[in-house]
């Protein structure tokens, strides 16, 4: 399964951001679709990707400001997803 490219957020007015910046709450859902449409548990896909129920959790609801691009590569290959 493909997963869309990063959404990114638009432009910000306030800091001059580039506009590349990932959404990652977008990214977070993107991740929670993916889940649930293989019908894992979040325990277990946590499990599987070396980081706690609540960091995913977290991840999921656009609640972490960054994640590692290794866990983030880790979730991708536990959920057979690829950008």
């Amino acid at each position: 399964m493909l997963l869309p490219d990063w959404p990114t957020m638009p432009k910000c007015k306030r800091c001059g951001g580039s506009g590349h910046e990932p959404d990652l709450a977008k990214a977070g859902r993107a991740i929670r679709k993916a889940r649930l449409r293989k019908g894992l548990a979040l325990r277990k896909v946590a499990r599987q990707a070396k980081c706690s129920a609540t960091y995913l959790c977290d991840i999921e609801h656009g609640r972490r400001a960054a994640f590692s691009g290794a866990k983030a590569r880790r979730l991708m290959a536990v959920l057979g997803v690829t950008l």
